[in-house]
This record gives structure tokens, C-alpha cells and sequence, in this order.
């Protein structure tokens, strides 16, 4: 099943995924918290960076900075993180 979305620059993708989550691992309540805490947090999480996913109060993808950026101006934190 694929879903025609458009990524940051406004450029139409389609995206083929489907993602089982396992355990939430943590959350960034926001931006400031995201910057302070991140490395720390996942240095001692135990799950290496592909086995885990970020996602904001909507659902969607967090990876970059431009992304928490996103959540901050449309609120849309906690950014929750999954394992996979």
C-alpha cells in the first residue's frame, strides 16, 4: 500500500512503509528538551539509531533538526521514541 504525501520542500512522494512499533522508549516534551537531552538519551537507550523512529503528536517522521523545528512552530510535541 502506498500514500502520496509531499516532503519538506513540496516536491510529491510516494511512500511505501509500514513500521511495527515495539516499546516507547522516551519522549522530548520540546525543542529545548530535544537539544539537551538528545544524545545522552539515546547513547544509553541500548537500541542502535536504526532500530528506532521518532514521531510527533501527529504521526509524523521526525529525524532532522528541521523537522523538531517543525514541531515546535506547529506544536505538535511530545516527539515520542519508538523501537522498531
Amino acid at each position: 500500500m502506498s500514500k502520496k504525501t509531499q516532503n519538506e520542500a513540496g516536491q510529491a512522494v510516494e511512500v511505501d512503509a509500514i513500521v511495527s512499533l515495539s516499546r516507547k522508549m522516551f519522549e522530548f516534551k520540546n525543542e529545548l528538551q530535544w537539544v539537551n537531552k538528545a544524545r545522552g538519551w539515546f547513547e544509553s537507550c541500548g537500541v542502535p539509531g536504526h532500530r528506532h523512529i521518532c514521531l510527533d503528536a501527529k504521526g509524523r517522521v521526525c529525524v532532522s533538526g528541521a523537522e523538531f523545528m517543525r514541531a515546535t512552530a506547529e506544536d505538535t510535541y511530545p516527539i515520542s521514541v519508538y523501537e522498531i
